[in-house]
């Protein structure tokens, strides 16, 4: 599948070598992870169950943005403009990450349980920047009370069942902070985790942040995946990706 067959090439951007392919397309994103560092610098270790595809919508060209790990999403993107034939470069915010993605889970199996819900998070840890990870891990969201939603369609698929997207009607317990490096910095690493959501999250969750989300950013620096994972009995991360956002490769 898309996801999983493109692996190698996105790590590239990273100067990751060249990984053996595996038959096993979970264990490819496996070994993604550990070559990009998220493991351990994230997490310790990782075992996904599930595969975990993410589509953020381009606002300029309204095309999907397919997010297998290590996709480098740029800062310096470059459209022919609809009133004339010169190249234009759009510079500053990394459009394809402004609004929130969709999500969707593959599978091994024939469906996934329609009683469960799901938690999602995003961290950055390269804030401030790869080089001075002084504010790492930066938290950019934790969304709950994702559901199944089987009228949401995704990318294809070929080596596991699905994809089957998520909804959520609730809140998130900390919004979407769209990734965008400071400017002069190399590409961020974004790192997304899947939890199965415990029956008390939203009472334990909250309380991880002592009993509210405080306005500001200055609470998302300094953030530990694994320690709210253990306070908020999340267990091991049951599906991941990640991306890079940063200036293209010849900005």
């Amino acid at each position: 599948m898309l996801f999983l067959t493109t692996v190698f090439l996105a790590l590239g951007v990273l100067g990751v070598r060249a990984l053996p392919f595996r038959s096993d397309p979970l264990a490819n994103v496996t070994a993604a992870f550990t070559e990009a560092g998220v493991v351990p610098d994230v997490i310790s270790s990782f075992n996904p169950h599930l595969g975990l595809d993410i589509l953020f919508k381009d606002p300029v060209t309204n095309e999907d943005a397919h997010v297998v790990p290590g996709i480098l999403l740029t800062t310096n993107r470059e459209f022919i403009s609809c009133f004339s034939d010169e190249l234009t470069r759009f510079r500053g915010e990394p459009l394809e990450t402004d609004q929130p993605p969709r999500w969707f889970l593959s599978f091994n199996q024939t469906d996934l349980p329609t009683d469960v819900s799901w938690v999602i998070t995003i961290v950055d840890p390269d804030a401030l920047t790869p080089q001075d990870p002084s504010v790492a891990q930066f938290l950019h969201f934790i969304g709950n009370d994702f559901v199944v939603d089987s009228a949401a369609s995704g990318v294809n698929d070929d080596c596991l069942e699905g994809p089957t997207g998520l909804r959520n009607n609730s809140a998130a317990l900390v919004e979407f902070f769209h990734p965008s490096p400071p400017a002069g910095s190399d590409p961020h690493r974004y790192v997304v985790l899947a939890y199965v959501q415990p029956d008390d999250f939203a009472e334990t969750g909250l309380a991880y942040f002592n009993g509210t989300i405080p306005p500001g950013t200055d609470f998302r620096e300094h953030f530990n995946i694994t320690d709210f994972a253990v306070k908020t009995d999340l267990g091991e991360p049951i599906a991941g990706n990640f991306f890079l956002v940063g200036p293209a490769a010849n900005a």
